[in-house]
């Protein structure tokens, strides 16, 4: 597998990656965490225009199989800000959102990419998003707290590795 960044002819396989990760955590209990409407290709655009959006590319057959925002530096993520517990560092960090995948072992690649990038990075989830929580604690990430997001006001459990 290989890591790339994701380019605006990406926009339909990536909206199918993200639409049967909504299905798979519809059925595993997580069915609130991303509506309907979101991520939508709203979101995959300006992810793309600010060059934060990598795809996941099977070296087999050359097909997308995973994606994930991510983007470096001091406080890029407002909601990061204000804590209920503790952040590990303060120092610059990565960060990791909308992260999907419809192959196994993809999701850990992303996130042992992200890290690798600069060595510090967090992210939040929802309660209810078991296995990512399960893959996080497997990775080595520590829970720090929760978080609110500020544009939804809803409540998400942080992690820091």
């Amino acid at each position: 597998m290989r890591v790339e960044q994701a380019t605006l002819e990406d926009l339909s396989k990536i909206e199918e990656i993200y639409l049967a990760a909504k299905q798979f955590m519809k059925i595993n209990g997580n069915g609130s965490q991303w509506p309907d409407n979101y991520p939508g290709k709203p979101d995959i655009i300006r992810d793309i225009e600010k060059q934060s959006l990598y795809k996941c590319i099977d070296n087999n057959d050359g097909a997308i199989v995973g994606v994930l925002c991510y983007q470096y530096g001091q406080d890029i993520e407002q909601n990061y800000l204000s804590i209920q517990g503790n952040w590990i560092r303060e120092n610059t960090y990565g960060v990791v959102h909308r992260l999907a995948s419809i192959k196994r072992g993809v999701g850990q690649y992303l996130l042992e990419w992200a890290y690798n990038q600069h060595h510090h990075l967090r992210i939040d989830t929802h309660q209810d998003n078991i296995p990512m929580q399960n893959l996080l604690k497997k990775l080595g990430f520590s829970f720090c707290g929760t978080i609110i997001l500020q544009d939804i006001l809803e409540e998400r459990i942080a992690f820091e590795k």
